[in-house]
């Protein structure tokens, strides 16, 4: 009897761990196997295709199966890459017992070099007998590998405030396709304005349309610029991004491509130079006709190096100046060119200008009568 019971016991333990498992009815939501197979690494904008195939191991009919994917954000339809893609569903119908049913998915995902993409992935059903709806998940990892654009950056290592830098920026495909409505996007530090760019910018002075870049196709622009002599001396660090508008913003990148970053140390001219003419008031001066003006430049010299053979040019042009009054203490006046020039030649204290030594140069003009 005894032996009797405890067979009985193993019994019951096995038929109550079956209906824990697959419950009276013959279904198991754990016997709903969903598998991605796709490529572990891509190009960022090329065309992604990868299967999800789903398997029904129970012994009930999955009913109004519905396949739900979301795509992170910055991914573009496969065959328009100016067409944002968020999510995919698809209605895959019934799926018998025992039975197999595969899709094959595609997206152009975009992302960071090395970064890595979860694909989130769900299926959604209903079973007989049930008002339920139960779902399986999964997701598909895959890693940015080259960028579809490269953006370059050429300057130069160093300047000083006031003084002209230009920096030539170039966009070039690396995708096998064409992408579709590219901007580039600047974005400048403080104190620096731009005086020319080409080509012209189609907002302020640092976003450009691009339009569609052609496979291999490279795209330059070019910005020049200054820094004013109020910054400081420093690094300085100018950025350009790369990417596909946004579809609600023509000037702002909706699906960043790439961006480059390029920094120029920002130093003391050799000579610092400053003018003063006349009385100004608040940084204008207002002259009647015939009247007549005198000018200062004070020069420093900013290094801990002697500056020898120095010299210091001051263009005296516009339609009002009278050019026939045109005087220089120490400097000479060449009327053809419109120039006043102090050196070593017409001063002395020019030839050479000690460490941290300051001095001034002194011109005069007049207007032209009314």
């Amino acid at each position: 009897f005894l032996l009797f019971a405890g067979i009985f016991v193993l019994l019951a333990a096995g038929f109550a761990a079956v209906v824990i498992a697959t419950d009276d009815s013959g279904f198991s939501p754990e016997l709903v196997d969903i598998r991605v197979d796709g490529p572990d690494k891509i190009s960022a904008g090329e065309t992604t295709n990868f299967n999800v195939t789903l398997t029904n191991n129970n012994e009930k009919t999955l009913r109004d199966v519905s396949l739900n994917i979301e795509f992170p954000p910055g991914t573009r339809q496969p065959d328009n890459s100016g067409s944002e893609l968020r999510r995919n569903k698809q209605n895959l119908g019934d799926i018998d017992p025992k039975e197999t049913v595969s899709t094959e998915i595609s997206a152009s995902l975009f992302g960071r070099q090395g970064q890595t993409q979860q694909i989130p992935i769900a299926a959604e059903y209903s079973v007989a007998d049930s008002n339920a709806i139960f779902s399986a998940d999964s997701s598909y990892s895959v890693t940015i590998g080259e960028l579809p654009v490269a953006v370059n950056i050429s300057a130069p290592s160093q300047t000083a405030p006031g003084q002209p830098v230009t920096f030539d920026i170039s966009v070039q495909s690396n995708s096998a396709k064409t992408l579709n409505n590219v901007i580039l996007r600047g974005e400048y530090p403080f104190g620096f304005t731009t005086t020319q760019t080409s080509p012209e910018p189609v907002y302020q002075d640092n976003v450009w349309s691009l339009g569609d870049i052609e496979p291999g196709e490279k795209q330059e622009i070019s910005v020049t610029g200054r820094f004013s002599g109020s910054v400081s001396s420093g690094k300085r660090t100018v950025r350009f991004a790369s990417g596909i508008a946004s579809e609600g913003s023509d000037i702002e990148i909706g699906t960043l491509f790439a961006e480059r970053a390029q920094t120029l140390r920002l130093q003391a001219p050799l000579l610092g130079l400053s003018v003063d003419i006349g009385e100004e008031n608040q940084g204008q001066l207002t002259l009647n006709g015939g009247s007549g003006v005198s000018g200062v430049i004070a020069y420093q010299n900013n290094v801990n190096q002697p500056l020898r053979a120095t010299e210091i040019t001051l263009n005296v042009n516009g339609d009002s100046v009278n050019s026939g009054t045109v005087t220089a203490d120490q400097g000479l006046y060449r009327q053809e060119d419109q120039q006043i020039t102090w050196n070593g030649q017409t001063a002395d204290k020019l030839k050479t200008i000690a460490p941290g030594e300051s001095g001034e140069l002194l011109f005069g003009l007049e207007t032209k009568g009314a």
